[in-house]
Order: C-alpha cells, then sequence, then structure tokens
C-alpha cells in the first residue's frame, strides 16, 4: 500500500470516528466543506480527495481529506488567486527589494509603447528581458524611446513596469479563510468544522463574493505557520505566508467573536499549538 492511500485511509477512519461522536449514523465520512457524507467507496474512486493546505502551489503538505468538488471547485475558484498573488508579490520583491533571483513576467511602459518583460534581479541590477511574444512595432518604439532618453542624458526618464500575474484580491482572503479553517480542522479533529459557530465560516469559502463575515484578515506576528487560541476572546488565530486569519473558537460564542474582529488593532496572549506554549499575539485588521 502506497503512503499517500494509507494516508488517506488514516484520515477518513479519524472523520468517520469523528461523524459518530456527534451521532450520525451509518458509518460515513463528513467532508469539512460541505458536510456531505461519503462512504468508503469513495476512498477508491477517487471522490475523496487530499487536500494541501497551504495550496501545493504554495509549497503546501497534504493534511486532510475532502471531497473531490470542494477541492476543485475551491482550487479553481480562491486558491489560483493565491497563486497569483504570491507571485505577483515576488515580482514586486524583486523589483524594489533586494533579493536577487527571477521576479516573473511584467509589462513594461515606455512613452506610448509597452513590451513584456521577464525581470532579473543579480546583486544590485536589475536585468528586463524582452520576451518573444511581442510586436515589432512595440520593440522598435520602445527602443526609440530608450535612444532618446540616452540621448537626453537620461534626464526626466519616467517609464512604467508592472506583473502580468494579476490576482482578485478578496478571493485570495477567501482561500486564507478556507486554509486557515482546514488547518484547524486537522489540528483539532473533524468536529471542528462540524460546530455551528463554523457554519458562516464555510458558507463564505462557498460564496466567497458575499459579504458574510466580517474582517478575518490582517498581520501577525504570530510565528509562520503557527496556531494561537485566545479562549478568554473565542477566537483562533492562524499564521499563514501571505498573513493572520482569524476564526471562531468554540469555547465563546459567536457574538462574542464578531466584536473581536471588528476592526483596529488587538493585543492579546495566545495558547500556542501544539500546547503549552505561549506567545503574544498582535493582530493588524487590513482592509
Amino acid at each position: 500500500m502506497s503512503n499517500k492511500k494509507a494516508q488517506k485511509q488514516r484520515l477518513y477512519a479519524q472523520g468517520v470516528a469523528a461523524a459518530k461522536a456527534i451521532g450520525i449514523e451509518p458509518a460515513l465520512f463528513i467532508c469539512p466543506l460541505c458536510l456531505l457524507g461519503y462512504g468508503e467507496e469513495a476512498l477508491d474512486d477517487g471522490t475523496m480527495t487530499l487536500e494541501h493546505v497551504p495550496p501545493a502551489s504554495l509549497g503546501g503538505k497534504g493534511i486532510i481529506l475532502t471531497c473531490r468538488t470542494c477541492n476543485s471547485t475551491t482550487g479553481h475558484a480562491l486558491e489560483s488567486h493565491s497563486h497569483l498573488r504570491a507571485k505577483q508579490s515576488n515580482f514586486i520583491s524583486k523589483l524594489v527589494g533586494q533579493e536577487p533571483g527571477y521576479g516573473g513576467r511584467g509589462v513594461a511602459t515606455f512613452g506610448e509603447a509597452q513590451v513584456n518583460v521577464e525581470l532579473l534581479r543579480k546583486n544590485d541590477a536589475i536585468t528586463f528581458k524582452v520576451g518573444k511574444n511581442n510586436s515589432p512595432e512595440a520593440i522598435a518604439a520602445s527602443q526609440e524611446f530608450l535612444h532618446k532618453a540616452i540621448g537626453d542624458g537620461w534626464k526626466g526618464l519616467k517609464f512604467q513596469v508592472t506583473s502580468l500575474d494579476a490576482f482578485h484580491p478578496r478571493r485570495a482572503r477567501v482561500a486564507d479563510l478556507k486554509a486557515a479553517f482546514l488547518t484547524l480542522t486537522a489540528a483539532f479533529g473533524y468536529t471542528f468544522a462540524m460546530n455551528e459557530l463554523l457554519g458562516p465560516v464555510r458558507e463564505q469559502i462557498a460564496a466567497p463574493e458575499s459579504h458574510i463575515l466580517p474582517n478575518w484578515w490582517g498581520s501577525v506576528d504570530m510565528p509562520p505557520l503557527s496556531i494561537g487560541i485566545v479562549e478568554q476572546e473565542g477566537l483562533a488565530v492562524v499564521a499563514l505566508p501571505s498573513g493572520g486569519v482569524m476564526l471562531p473558537w468554540p469555547s465563546r460564542n459567536y457574538n462574542r467573536w464578531t466584536n473581536s474582529v471588528a476592526g483596529g488593532r488587538k493585543s492579546m496572549t495566545a495558547r500556542g499549538w501544539p500546547w503549552p506554549k505561549n506567545f503574544e499575539a498582535h493582530f493588524d485588521h487590513q482592509n
């Protein structure tokens, strides 16, 4: 038996046990995203999929099972945007930062001319490689612009470079919400996902354009890829590479959590997981 198949069987058994614990019969695995039940045959026919958190394109690991419909639908609608966000962030860091390496594809605008370029930073130098998918007219116009700039001693030279990897910010943030939700489910069990307080979270993931939840995202100074539980506020905070996500923790009611994420800076002592690490967490909501 392959390691992947054994892992899926182990996760399936955990999910079935969690469903039994809350009185669901007969033995079924409940997808934590859609809450539909699946029998053991779903493991063999590909209906149950190993979900990577964060997405595999961002280096995530397979840690939890979801149904194929939820995995593929949210992968296309949400996680493609988190992938594009990471590519755009890399482009910007290579353009204005000091980190060397390949920055990705972009568009350089020289006056009225636009050309597709690839960005590379080496030490303190930035190189723009003109791609093959440019018209001869665009290349000629950009060369004319640069030759004139050289003749003028580079005085007043202005040009613009933008990344080609555009993304939808809200969909990328909902992808973060999904990643945080599945991280907590993997850590604390499938009964966490089935708790009624998490219903609005699942609804928000299923309908990313709707405004079901208050502002759940922000910057956080917790250790990367860590979980913090703030019992007194009914909060679970998950630190992802792209920022922090705040979700309700079942020890408090939903209204308490709603008030906690209403906005502004939150400073709190979080109980880190695995227990019993404690650390100060400062959460700044972002618009």
